[in-house]
């Protein structure tokens, strides 16, 4: 039900705009410039209707889609109604001047036109400096390197963490971590987990 109330309110509103045309034939033709503004759907309607009632190309009326003297209305007007008109009409006569200080000008233009210089010069220098530095070198991190005890838990190596266990000083390294995840024996034990005597390291 909305979409025929919108396709009757359009098909109402081109044949309001068609009878405005007509009416308004004469006075288009005397017309210097014409400053329109329509919604893309609407395009095609209006200016097929407006070649029928005013003879397009083969009249003496300029108001054309292809005419140089029709142009887009350069504002925002707000909503179509005779008062946005008056308003867009008011703005579109007005003329207003300006005076301007030619030299004042032209100092203004030399003095960005340095100041653009001295900028994409010292950019082109820094860019030139950065290319010349060395890269970043890589930052060596101490670690402490395995004990005997990491070394057999690693390896899974059963016989040889019994008898480390066994050695007093060893057993003082138990809980020691190192290498760089500075992880401790029992660690390295339980990663070799999936090997046959992984359980029995841990």
């Amino acid at each position: 039900m909305g979409s025929q109330l919108r396709r009757a309110g359009e098909v109402q509103l081109r044949q309001d705009v068609a009878s405005t045309l007509r009416e308004w034939k004469g006075l288009l033709g005397e017309c210097a410039f014409y400053f329109v503004s329509i919604s893309k759907t609407l395009q095609k309607g209006f200016w097929e209707d407006a070649h029928k009632i005013l003879g397009g190309l083969e009249g003496n009326c300029m108001f054309h889609k292809k005419s140089p003297d029709v142009m887009g209305i350069p504002l925002d007007y707000g909503r179509p109604s005779h008062e946005g008109s008056c308003a867009v009409y008011e703005i579109l006569t007005t003329c207003t001047l300006q005076r301007l200080d030619l030299q004042l000008i032209e100092q203004q233009q030399t003095t960005d036109g340095q100041r653009l210089e001295q900028i994409s010069e010292k950019k082109m220098e820094e860019d030139h400096l950065k290319k010349k530095e060395a890269p970043p070198r890589k930052i060596e991190v101490e670690y402490t390197a395995f004990t005997s005890l990491h070394k057999a838990a690693k390896e899974c190596n059963l016989e040889e963490l019994i008898f480390l266990l066994s050695i007093e000083s060893e057993i003082d390294n138990i809980d020691m971590r190192a290498g760089p995840e500075e992880m401790t024996a029992l660690h390295l034990a339980a990663e070799s987990k999936n090997s046959a005597n992984g359980s029995d390291c841990v």
